[in-house]
């Protein structure tokens, strides 16, 4: 069974554009080359030939990744997206806190995510996948909630100090 792959309705319009561009277009420019170097003769010591048969190999996988990746898409409306909790497509503004005592202190400055699927993850513009441990630790939690997130490097603890669409 496919895995579901969240995206929004951006990445989807992307990726049927790209899909639309490898079908129509680059398929059109892979078939010429191919002919035009079958025109060159012996195709067994062939390089353009054979260059052309792996580009046309490449983008027949990667149509096939794209179709793959549309038919088992589930599209986030943000319009439906409630602030009360964390889901996919929402900003929230987070700070790292440690509990000392029985009370909750930060221990950095408030940083501010936006939770989204896997595909448009880029945690250096701060998208986080709703995938990575921080994004599975995050989905449903409410504002105010100290919650903890498992990482290879150890536990940690996060405030969710606003949420937003």
């Amino acid at each position: 069974m496919a895995k579901e792959v969240i995206m929004s309705k951006e990445k989807f319009q992307e990726l049927q554009e790209r899909l639309e561009y490898l079908e129509k277009t680059k398929r059109s420019e892979i078939t010429e080359a191919i002919k035009e170097a079958r025109a060159l003769g012996d195709l067994s010591e062939n390089a353009e030939y054979d260059a052309a048969k792996n580009e046309e190999a490449q983008v027949a996988a990667e149509i096939a990744q794209i179709k793959e990746q549309l038919n088992n898409a589930t599209i986030i409306d943000t319009d439906q997206i409630s602030t009360k909790s964390v889901a996919v497509g929402c900003f929230v503004q987070i700070v790292e806190v440690e509990t000392r005592g029985g009370k909750v202190e930060e221990v950095d400055e408030p940083e501010e995510i936006k939770l989204v699927g896997t595909m448009e993850s880029d945690a250096a513009n701060g998208k986080i996948s709703n995938d990575s441990p921080l994004g599975r630790a995050l989905v449903g939690r409410k504002k105010g909630e100290v919650f903890t997130v498992v990482t290879p490097g150890g536990k940690l603890e996060y405030k969710v100090l606003s949420i937003r669409v």
